[in-house]
């Protein structure tokens, strides 16, 4: 008797590709970071793990994965929240979600939710909030004064409330630079009680928290979320293709893979319209084969137009910041022109500043040649207007750059996802209406 072929269980493609902010799609897949991630969570030594990079590549999916959200306390920042209110959000996620138990087997109760495995790199957690349940029995938090000024006094409450689970800090970016620096200091009082940071934010600078506070160097793991290479793109196909009844032709994956210019955000939102356009999820019972590489072009032309609104309305507001200067335009204006302009400034790793500096003057000087920029003016507009002035124009920032280096290392470079393809597809169409 022959063995009966195992059935293919189909999903939907919404939950095979696609861009999905509350869960990971099916065709996620492991990479090296994913063990360092795992490996920082163990390691007594760190006291935050950062995952930063551009925007859109995956780092919400990286800690969903590696640490779901029952197993830590995640707060999503927002402009204008201060110390408090942050202290405040923290311990009442923590007394909602309650001290973890666990049970025989390895598998932990998360409130009112059914049993689930441990992992393996989050075993520290089962002593000690073992003990956390003990002492929470005691006192409820409410009976205890707690002063949301005084980080060690919220770091020793939050451990007996929820033990040594990991506080998740999400769009850290969005906290002023004051209240960056004062949680930057405040890491430190939660490494007594053994609570680890995760901080997750839109920037490029390895050490962007030891920055804010040099007495963390050495305590801080940074996971950069890039680079994304061809090879994991061709991994997230093939996983996701795995759970559909569906194949593409080598020229059609290699110019998914292109196209998506390094960006996994870009290459799931692509597969995901292709797929919708081919009406896969009406067509089970068939085997579909893609083989058209001008339809997935178009996509990502059609993707990039419709980001093209967005962007230009993002670099006007962040091109008026400062007094009108020259020819009624703000010296801000002219150094994100001169960044605009420069092929250079369609790829990740950036204009150096050296360059941008000479092509800004250039400019200037064919306007008024009298009005040129010094070198520590033009360094300081950078810093000052056009950095900094993104957080109170824009809500993400879409440039950065490393300032530590301007000597000659210094780069900008474009941090978000949407505004590199964009500015890579068009960048003709945003001068004209830039």
């Amino acid at each position: 008797m022959a063995k009966s072929e195992k059935k293919l269980e189909l999903a939907p493609v919404r939950e095979v590709f696609g861009v999905n902010r509350q869960k990971n799609t099916l065709s996620y897949v492991e990479r090296p970071i994913d063990g360092r991630f795992k490996d920082a969570l163990q390691d007594g030594q760190y006291s935050a793990i950062v995952i930063y990079g551009t925007s859109k590549q995956g780092k919400s999916s990286l800690r969903r994965h590696v640490l779901p959200e029952h197993f830590c306390t995640f707060v999503p920042a927002t402009h204008g929240m201060t110390q408090e209110m942050l202290y405040k959000n923290i311990l009442n996620q923590a007394q909602v979600a309650g001290p973890l138990r666990f049970t025989k087997g390895g598998s932990v109760a998360v409130g009112a939710e059914a049993e689930v495995r441990l992992p393996d790199w989050l075993s520290f957690l089962s002593a000690k909030a073992s003990v956390a349940a003990d002492r929470s029995s005691e006192k409820s938090w409410e009976e205890i004064g707690i002063d949301l000024s005084d980080a060690g006094g919220v770091a020793r409450h939050y451990a007996k409330v929820a033990g040594r689970r990991p506080i998740v800090i999400d769009n850290f970016h969005y906290f002023s630079p004051e209240m960056q620096r004062a949680l930057a200091i405040d890491i430190r009082a939660f490494e007594e009680p053994g609570v680890k940071f995760i901080i997750m934010g839109t920037w490029k600078a390895r050490n962007y928290l030891e920055m804010q506070n040099d007495d963390l160097t050495g305590t801080i793991c940074p996971l950069s979320i890039e680079p994304w290479t061809d090879h994991d793109f061709a991994r997230v196909i093939d996983t996701g293709l795995a759970k559909l009844r569906v194949s593409f032709t080598g020229t059609v994956r290699q110019t998914l893979i292109e196209r998506a210019i390094g960006n996994i955000g870009l290459l799931q939102r692509a597969l995901r319209e292709l797929l919708d356009r081919s009406e896969i999820d009406q067509k089970h019972d068939q085997d579909i084969v893609i083989s058209d590489p001008k339809i997935v072009r178009n996509i990502y032309r059609d993707i990039s137009t419709e980001l093209l609104d967005g962007t230009v309305d993002k670099l006007k507001r962040i091109a008026q910041i400062g007094e009108p200067w020259l020819a009624g335009k703000t010296r801000t204006y002219y150094i994100l022109r001169a960044f605009i302009e420069d092929q250079e400034s369609s790829r990740i790793d950036g204009v150096p500043l050296p360059r941008l500096f000479d092509r800004t003057n250039k400019m200037i000087a064919s306007i008024e040649r009298d009005r040129t920029l010094s070198d520590t003016a033009f360094g300081m507009l950078v810093k000052r207007d056009l950095l900094a002035g993104q957080q109170s124009r824009i809500e993400t920032p879409i440039i950065a750059c490393d300032l530590e280096g301007y000597s000659g290392v210094g780069r900008l470079s474009a941090l978000d996802s949407w505004f590199l393809v964009t500015l890579r597809n068009h960048r003709t169409e945003i001068l004209d209406r830039f």
